[in-house]
């Protein structure tokens, strides 16, 4: 959907031990395959002879993130179609982060988050003399993930209020400008916490993630040459 914005929305609607090396391979699948996309999409478009617009759609829909998308679009050309259709895919999170969390609040604890050992958490043995209420529980004191994330409703209120028109002109000249600049610096950042390395050893994320990517290509492909 969304690369680096939907790990980060999925990361903050699950409960699970290992979450944070997890993200971390995420990503680096994300940062890896995106850029590679970078280089080969507009390369296979053209040898596909891919009309501009089936280009950009094309674009919008195959590749992770949308710094990656911008790229690809920017220097063929075909930056609104997408920009445009990569959005599309975002405001998915929205539905998918809320379906996700409620299924996480309704699982017990001892399931969300079992034990180095693969066994689920021991709850403890209540006092025979302390009161049923007082009792603690398997969810007592652990964060609940929230239903949907702040930066995923943040997009959507952004959307909403540009496509009222009451936006000045001059805002809207300016942002862009400053969004590149933003997300020049959230690729640099997202890069420098990415060890190809490790990622690359690690193997199976990599397989699953160029499995992944490569189903998403081919699939979104079909659709293109169907539709547009």
């Amino acid at each position: 959907m969304c690369g680096a914005a939907a790990i980060a929305a999925m990361r903050e609607s699950t409960d699970l031990p290992d979450e944070d090396e997890a993200a971390a391979s995420a990503l680096g699948v994300v940062v890896l395959y995106g850029t590679a996309a970078i280089a080969l999409i507009p390369l296979l478009a053209g040898l596909m002879d891919l009309s501009p617009a089936q280009l950009g759609v094309w674009t919008g829909a195959a590749v992770h993130e949308v710094a990656q998308v911008a790229a690809i679009g920017a220097t063929a050309g075909v930056l609104a179609t997408a920009v445009t259709v990569k959005l599309g895919r975002v405001i998915l999170l929205a539905p998918i982060v809320a379906l996700t969390a409620y299924r996480q609040r309704r699982l017990p604890a001892a399931v969300r988050t079992p034990d180095a050992r693969g066994t689920a958490d021991a709850e403890p043995t209540p006092d025979a003399g302390t009161p049923p209420d007082a009792r603690p529980t398997a969810d007592a004191g652990r964060r609940r993930p929230p239903v949907v994330p702040l930066f995923v409703v943040a997009f959507l209120a952004m959307v909403a209020v540009r496509s009222t028109g009451l936006v000045p002109a001059a805002v809207t000249r300016a942002l862009p400008g400053v969004t590149n600049v933003l997300m020049a610096a959230a690729l640099f950042g997202l890069g420098t916490g990415i060890d190809v390395r490790r990622l690359l050893r690690g193997g199976r994320a990599a397989r699953l993630g160029g499995i992944a990517t490569a189903i998403i290509a081919v699939t979104s492909l079909a659709g293109v040459a169907l539709l547009v």
